[in-house]
């Protein structure tokens, strides 16, 4: 908590080390447990809440919590901003293809191709290239294009493009219905927790 205000902080240092001793305290005991991440004590889309969110994201994703919540939330969870859901919708894919780490076995060191193109060979004409180049992760809103690309495109800002993006989402995406099974899972949760209200 800000002792100046009474309120509660998303991104400080203690905020964030109090999320890790709390994950750690569940994990002792086999319990669940939440965290935040995707916020921001910002007041408006701008770059402070850019590098909270994207510093929340990674942070509690290390941590491993059970539930990462206040994704899109501002202003210690006072307001939220579409523009944030989706650009943090684009920072946790970029974190999750990270956790992936580096795949190391026989075809990603590729030896024999090392041994095969030697020392001043190159491997963009290679099969294995062709077959692997597109494994990294490429983002859907996040430009890294050319500063001359970007202008003929227009020089949209990250906001422009989350923007349309909201704006595209709200008048195009249809919902789609949750399987049977969960459907199943929810009501034998809720028929539950009806017997213990």
């Amino acid at each position: 908590m800000d002792m100046r205000s009474g309120k509660y902080i998303y991104i400080a240092p203690e905020a964030k080390l109090s999320h890790i001793a709390l994950k750690e305290i569940a994990s002792f005991y086999g319990l669940p447990n939440f965290s935040t991440g995707g916020c921001t004590d910002s007041k408006v889309f701008d770059q402070q809440a850019a590098i909270e969110a994207s510093q929340s994201i990674l942070l509690t994703g290390l941590t491993g919590s059970s539930l990462i919540h206040d994704v899109g939330f501002m202003e210690s969870g006072f307001t939220a901003c579409l523009g944030l859901i989706v650009m943090a919708d684009e920072i946790i894919d970029e974190v999750k293809h990270f956790f992936k780490g580096i795949a190391v076995n026989k075809e990603t060191l590729a030896l024999g191709i090392i041994d095969k193109e030697g020392p001043g060979g190159t491997f963009l004409q290679s099969e294995h290239t062709l077959k692997h180049f597109k494994e990294i992760w490429y983002p859907k809103l996040i430009n890294r294009d050319t500063h001359d690309k970007w202008v003929r495109d227009g020089s949209r800002s990250l906001g422009e493009v989350l923007n349309e993006r909201v704006k595209w989402i709200l008048d195009n995406h249809k919902a789609e219905p949750l399987p049977d099974e969960v459907k199943g899972k929810i009501e034998k949760i809720l028929e539950v927790s009806g017997e213990n209200i």
